[in-house]
């Protein structure tokens, strides 16, 4: 594994990783919105809040998951250090 195929495989881990909240944070939102369309509600913090409950709800599941994977991109990185200079 060469040093470019490691860093696209960093990157592409980066955009799949943060993706997963991402897509909770904006439906939480559009729905949020909807709902204080609907109800003709003025508040701006209930969708700051809302979106921040989600952010964490989601990252407190995902977390094991997410983390195993970044701990196995290290791994592939410390694997490959010994290389580098050769």
């Amino acid at each position: 594994m060469d040093t470019l195929t490691l860093f696209k495989k960093a990157l592409l881990l980066v955009v799949v990783l943060s993706a997963t909240p991402l897509i909770v944070t904006i439906i939480v939102g559009v729905l949020t919105s909807l709902f204080s369309t609907l109800f003709q509600i003025q508040d701006q913090t209930l969708p700051f809040t809302l979106k921040l409950v989600a952010m964490t709800l989601t990252l407190a599941a995902a977390g094991p998951g997410i983390g195993g994977e970044i701990l196995n991109l290290a791994n592939a990185v410390f694997e490959y250090l010994p290389y580098v200079g050769k």
